[in-house]
């Protein structure tokens, strides 16, 4: 069976879409102005961590696995510590694992 004939497949690419907003916060904070770098920041930590944590209890039976990303996530954001924010980001969009199953899309 494909991911496309399962039940939450609308959601997993919910979760995508989400995840690629952050993944281009990310990428822009390389090369921002200090504002900037804050604003893109503040996008991940007030709405695109928190659109994910409503699908994850709507969806994803809030899973443990996810909201523990989500939590180090939104953690390493308010640091500013861009490379453990990558390095969790990877985990939760790119790696299997106890996530949003986004990396096999």
């Amino acid at each position: 069976m494909t991911i496309s004939n399962q039940p939450e497949t609308k959601y997993v690419f919910q979760a995508a879409a989400i995840q690629e907003k952050i993944r281009e916060h990310l990428h822009g904070i390389k090369n921002a102005n200090p504002a900037e770098i804050a604003m893109r920041y503040a996008e991940i930590i007030n709405t695109h961590i928190p659109a994910l944590r409503v699908l994850n209890v709507a969806h994803f039976g809030s899973s443990k696995g996810i909201n523990q990303m989500l939590e180090e996530l939104s953690f390493f954001a308010r640091q500013k510590n861009i490379d453990q924010c990558w390095k969790k980001f990877t985990a939760l969009a790119d790696l299997p694992g106890d996530n949003f199953g986004t990396w096999a899309v």
